[in-house]
């Protein structure tokens, strides 16, 4: 996220010296010596042209940081450039891209009640960084342009009321359940067992519980069938839903003792989503935490809505494969899911 910008080096040329010794004889009664030949001249190597220097991108400042009651307002001289990610479930990281702090930067003083704790920091000469700690009760909503471009929202609430940006009427909230591989992609295998069985049994059951719950669902896949990548992403953009849920099993090829649960997402507008079905379905299954990470895969690179990718266990390790087979413990996941689902759409 950072531009670097080399100097040109400076170029020597080593002159090379020749020294020529010339022999010559005077013949029995010449009067003139023989005449010397004439010396090679030196020929200095060619300077090669400097390479063209990248222009800098223009640097925008933060004027301003205004709590106000739906969150932080932040103002620019002019549209800034950001990218979001979350440090832990609690902690918010908002980087401003060859963004400098004004020198009279005005920012909001909060008292030891707030609801959430701002540190603002040039992190290098073209970097501004704010770390925005939450209260346990409350949350962040994704940072949103105002009608004017050069103030950004992001929005701090209660984990009790529904995120602004979000649907709320359940009926009206599509979400697609993807099932990894499928049809004569078997994923990962060990112990006679495929990961896409595992990964459409649990899609099966999410599913379930969603719709009980009102939510509109679209499955990229309900039987064993090969459906491509760019189709998955397609049948998101044609049924018009409003989240991605991507399931598939871990394995390590070089040890069966790796277990846990590991989530994937890439866009910024993906990762507080990301964070919240992690976080419940860690504290769910009481499973090793193996972190949520930022990956350019295609499925949630390739989204153009909120999308996650959950590595819900590990098939090379055989007690977890076991559990992983296991109906009660299926039904744990999909609760854990489901639970994460509704307290990111700010539903009970």
């Amino acid at each position: 996220m950072k531009n670097w910008f080399g100097s040109q080096g400076n170029y020597w040329s080593l002159g090379a010296a020749i020294f020529a010794l010339w022999l010559w004889a005077l013949p029995v009664g010449a009067e003139e010596p023989m005449p010397m030949p004439t010396p090679i001249p030196t020929v200095e190597a060619p300077q090669p042209a400097p390479e063209p220097q990248a222009e800098p991108q223009p640097v925008s400042a933060v004027l301003s940081v205004e709590a106000v009651s739906s969150g932080f307002i932040f103002t620019f001289d002019r549209p800034p450039q950001l990218a979001t990610g979350w440090d832990n479930p609690n902690l918010f990281r908002l980087a401003f891209v060859a963004t400098r702090l004004a020198p009279d930067l005005a920012a909001p003083v909060l008292d030891d009640g707030a609801p959430a704790r701002l540190q603002l920091q040039q992190s290098d000469e073209r970097t501004v960084v704010a770390l925005v700690q939450v209260a346990p009760q409350m949350r962040i909503g994704d940072p949103q342009p105002l009608a004017d471009p050069r103030h950004i929202l992001l929005p701090v609430y209660p984990k009790a009321q529904p995120d602004p940006a979000a649907n709320q009427q359940t009926g009206t909230v599509r979400i697609v359940l993807d099932a990894g591989h499928g049809g004569y992609d078997p994923g990962a295998q060990r112990g006679g067992v495929d990961e896409k069985d595992l990964t459409l049994s649990l899609i099966q059951r999410l599913d379930t519980h969603l719709r009980r719950l009102n939510y509109q669902t679209t499955l990229t896949r309900s039987d064993d069938t090969f459906i491509p990548l760019a189709g998955r992403v397609s049948i998101t953009n044609d049924s018009q839903a409003q989240l991605f849920v991507s399931i598939h099993i871990n394995c390590s090829d070089g040890s069966s003792a790796p277990y846990g649960i590991e989530t994937y997402y890439t866009t910024p507008q993906s990762a507080r989503l990301a964070y919240t079905l992690h976080r419940h379905l860690i504290a769910r299954t009481g499973k090793p935490d193996r972190r949520v990470h930022v990956r350019s895969l295609y499925v949630t690179h390739r989204n153009s809505v909120p999308a996650v990718l959950l590595e819900v266990g590990f098939i090379s390790n055989p007690a977890e494969r076991a559990q992983l087979r296991d109906p009660a413990y299926q039904e744990r996941l999909v609760e854990a899911i489901t639970s994460g689902l509704q307290e990111y759409l700010g539903q009970p």
